[in-house]
């Protein structure tokens, strides 16, 4: 069954008794795609094919190619939601025209919302902007980078958990991470780190660090991966609906599409590549201390000079339901500003056009990071599967075409080969026991959203691996 793309759309004068927004819901239908960490390489690729001769296909390459989360993941949703509403036709890519300062637009789009020239730019998000988000991450590698000083390799056996700051009184900084993102580690806790990795520590013994405004325990624990070696028990609330990274990107992108050769709607397409208040949008904290994303959105719409008509939040979705299957979809949420009402018409089919991402927002920064989906990176292997034919004696066996290429080019071992047919191999084993060989070989196209084909082996009886056997017709009775 295919999966929805949710699309709600909030405007300021849908207000029930309590003063709460209510939705008007529209629930769409889209085909099933699947992975760079949000498509696969070959859907990226069609989609910049799809372009020649609309947008630059140029414009997304250098960045979808760079090694940093921050540059490649924004470029991978700018390029999927250029695309998808270039499909829905009246669109053009960055007109000269409209800005005499040079500040172009992603583009305008007369199907976007049928009636209204709609000029629009995308700007992606994630939490990796939070301070205390990027102080972890930032002051994690200075004392690892320390502790290999003091004793060689000793920083991948450190995990580092940051303390928090809890102030009921300012709401801006109401909880917070002791982790400064330009803390200078001074040298008293420098000393106490070399100290604790000379000490010979056993796996689990810790050390506190307090330098400053920087507050972190320091735990021996031996294979820790660089990527996963810091957190807090923080949670990445906002607690100001003004000063957070949303509301900056949005005046951001108010300010780019200033133009006095336009009069239409104005609007930002907002994507969610690792935001936890994208992701719960429409959250309500009933002690009123943080801003949820709907908050933030629609303050700074309802502000006279907040630049835009409309906000639309588009976040990928993996989730198991209740039977264990694998849901993977867009939410896309739309606010406009105060007494404005838009047609749904055209976010609904954008919505259609977007194939399905494959992971979760908050998982991608991870992916990306570990290099997973680089073109010369391990590929992404289908699964093995074994089925046989009782009537012919035939059996077909199926397993990925990347993984054996990538065995036979001497990038993976036989036993990480072996692991892709999992459960199968002894198949291969057990049909030469019968006296059955490989009979026939083929492709089978895994598609654009699949990053891999298969190969398809059909095993029959063969005299080469089997005893001689009398094959002489049955003698036939002839009745008198």
């Amino acid at each position: 069954m295919p999966l929805r793309n949710e699309v709600v759309v909030f405007c300021n004068r849908h207000l029930d008794s309590a003063g709460y927004r209510q939705a008007a819901k529209v629930t769409t239908w889209s085909p099933d795609p699947a992975a760079m960490p949000i498509f696969t390489r070959r859907r990226i690729q069609t989609m910049l094919d799809d372009l020649i001769g609309i947008a630059a296909p140029s414009q997304f390459i250098g960045r979808l190619n760079d090694k940093r989360f921050e540059n490649a993941l924004p470029a991978e949703a700018e390029l999927a939601l250029v695309w998808a509403t270039s499909r829905l036709g009246g669109f053009e890519s960055e007109p000269v025209w409209y800005s005499p300062e040079g500040r172009l637009p992603e583009g305008i789009s007369t199907a976007l919302f049928p009636g209204h020239d709609t000029v629009f730019d995308v700007k992606a998000v994630s939490d990796r902007v939070i301070p205390g988000v990027v102080g972890m991450r930032t002051i994690s590698a200075k004392l690892v980078e320390a502790a290999n000083k003091a004793r060689k390799g000793a920083g991948k056996n450190l995990r580092f958990f940051f303390y928090e700051r809890r102030d009921y009184q300012n709401p801006k900084l109401h909880r917070s991470i002791y982790a400064p993102p330009d803390h200078v580690l001074g040298e008293a806790a420098l000393r106490t780190l070399a100290q604790f990795v000379c000490s010979s520590p056993e796996e689990g013994a810790n050390v506190d660090i307090v330098d400053g405004e920087m507050a972190v325990r320091v735990t021996w624990k031996p294979g820790t991966h660089s990527i996963f070696n810091h957190r807090s028990s923080t949670v990445n609330e906002i607690f100001d609906a003004d000063d957070n990274y949303i509301a900056a990107a949005l005046r951001e992108k108010a300010k780019q599409l200033r133009s006095p050769n336009f009069a239409g709607l104005k609007g930002v397409l907002l994507a969610d590549i690792g935001s936890a208040t994208l992701k719960a949008i429409t959250s309500i904290d009933r002690l009123s201390r943080s801003a949820s994303g709907q908050q933030i959105i629609q303050r700074h719409l309802d502000k006279p000079d907040g630049g835009l008509d409309f906000v639309c939040v588009f976040s990928p979705r993996r989730e198991m339901n209740s039977w264990g299957d694998d849901q993977r979809y867009w939410k896309v949420t739309a606010f406009s500003r105060n007494g404005l009402i838009l047609p749904l018409d055209g976010l609904n089919a954008l919505a259609e056009q977007l194939p399905k991402p494959r992971f979760d927002g908050w998982q991608l920064e991870h992916l990306h990071e570990q290099r997973l989906f680089g073109e010369k990176s391990h590929g992404w292997h289908l699964g093995s599967r074994l089925t046989s034919n009782m009537a012919d004696h035939k059996m077909t066996f199926t397993f990925s075409s990347r993984a054996l290429h990538e065995f036979l080019a001497g990038r993976i071992d036989g036993d990480r080969l072996r692991n892709n047919m999992i459960g199968l191999t002894s198949a291969f084993e057990h049909q030469l026991a019968r006296g059955h060989t490989i009979q026939g070989a083929r492709i089978v196209p895994g598609g654009i959203d699949q990053d891999d084909d298969l190969i398809e082996l059909t095993f029959a009886p063969d005299p080469a691996a089997s005893p001689f056997e009398d094959r002489s017709p049955p003698k036939t009775s002839i009745s008198e």
